[in-house]
């Protein structure tokens, strides 16, 4: 379910951004993919969160990982392998947040496949143990992920590189320039707003 929320969010999201009225959107509607990246963050935090309360009110139960259930997530794991290896060729921050989702889904199931092992054949208590590391692992990463796009959103500065490329760039564009006083880049959403 979070998956196909998680997709759905972003297809919409750039549905948005391709079409638009240049005269009620002056400048695009581009800062919609840090915000459904945010949005989509938020929720997959908030679901790590679930996780850990279940996992808590659960602890001590004894799992049942048999050899359908391991086929299964290892089956979740070779595509959730593959779409990682699809995303991460694209740079587009959207797709980027795919491939954060389908790397976390890889982690989890891995580390749910061996908590689960360890908690039906060794010690229920390891089953809950997993989840709660997967949780905690899971709500890390989004924060990471909302915290980067969030600073896009609220107009971060550039880095100094770039700021020096483009004061060289102005400085150099024609003759008849003799200084450039104050040159500032900060982000709106995925672009930068430069000032010279």
């Amino acid at each position: 379910a979070l998956d196909l929320f998680s997709g759905t969010v972003i297809v919409i999201a750039q549905y948005l951004i391709r079409r638009y009225d240049r005269y009620h959107y002056p400048v695009g509607r581009k800062r919609l993919e840090p915000v459904s990246i945010i949005i989509i963050a938020a929720v997959m935090g908030t679901a790590a969160l679930q996780i850990v309360t279940n996992a808590i009110e659960n602890l001590g139960k004894k799992p049942d990982v048999n050899a359908f259930s391991g086929l299964i997530i290892a089956l979740v794991v070779f595509l959730k392998g593959l779409l990682y290896i699809l995303c991460k060729g694209v740079k587009n921050p959207s797709v980027q947040a795919l491939a954060v989702d389908a790397r976390n889904d890889i982690v989890s199931n891995l580390v749910t496949l061996a908590f689960g092992l360890l908690g039906t054949y060794i010690y229920p208590v390891l089953d809950a143990v997993g989840s709660i590391i997967i949780a905690l692992y899971i709500i890390a990463n989004w924060v990471q992920v909302g915290y980067k796009h969030l600073k896009n959103l609220v107009g971060f500065t550039a880095d100094r590189r770039f700021i020096n490329k483009v004061t060289t760039i102005a400085f150099l564009h024609d003759r008849r320039v003799m200084s450039v006083d104050t040159v500032r880049a900060y982000t709106i959403g995925v672009c930068y707003l430069v000032e010279v």
